[in-house]
């Protein structure tokens, strides 16, 4: 491959011009991607007590879930029987189609164990601050 400098200027030009465009319409896409009339899939629910901070930076508190790569942080989950959580949350066994809810008691995240759920993603990522 010659190097850009033997390129013929309008090709360079041309190139910018390609990559500006690019970058100026992937920045007016939304963060976020609204994920309306999702279908619900079943996924392995377990529970933990940690204290301290989650993967995210923020403090562990009711409502967070640890999830799989799949899921970026900010994403909007629902557990039936169990209400919206927010994925915020990592861990070394948390695979996709799995999620890990974080519980204040670790008699209640014992207690809890293993189950298997309805699970539908509302929201993929942050919509942006």
């Amino acid at each position: 491959m010659a190097p850009l400098a033997s390129k013929p200027l309008w090709k360079v030009r041309q190139w910018r011009t390609l990559l500006v465009s690019l970058g100026l319409l992937l920045s007016l896409l939304p963060v976020g991607a609204q994920a309306d009339g999702a279908p619900w899939q079943g996924m392995t629910i377990t529970a933990y007590c940690d204290s301290g901070r989650m993967a995210d930076g923020n403090w562990v508190h009711d409502g967070a879930v640890a999830g799989g790569w799949n899921l970026p942080f900010g994403s909007l989950v629902e557990i039936s029987g169990m209400g919206v959580f927010m994925v915020e949350d990592r861990g070394g066994a948390v695979q996709p189609g799995h999620l890990d809810v974080w519980m204040g008691s670790c008699n209640s995240a014992t207690y809890f164990g293993r189950e298997w759920r309805s699970v539908r993603v509302q929201r993929y990522g942050w919509w942006g601050d």
